[in-house]
């Protein structure tokens, strides 16, 4: 997962999540923003992608604070 790690409130910050699978399935990426164990966003939304391919996000957040997220990724099988 690559992106800032600072910012300001209301701005919507890009980041980066890429991983290989050792079986080489095909993947999709969640974004858990919230960090609360729930998967906010997947990517992409209704498939899977090659194993090693990156897949973008966008989030911003609306109060200020110190926030800590997770990122899974998930294989076809």
């Amino acid at each position: 997962l690559t992106g800032p790690t600072t910012g300001s409130t209301g701005v919507a910050y890009a980041f980066t999540a890429q991983a290989t699978d050792p079986d080489n399935d095909t993947l999709k990426y969640g974004m858990d923003w919230d960090n609360n164990g729930s998967v906010d966003e997947w990517m992409p939304t209704s498939s899977f992608v090659t194993s090693n391919t990156t897949q973008d996000f966008t989030h911003r957040w609306i109060t200020s604070g110190d926030y800590t997220f997770k990122a899974l990724a998930q294989d076809s099988k």
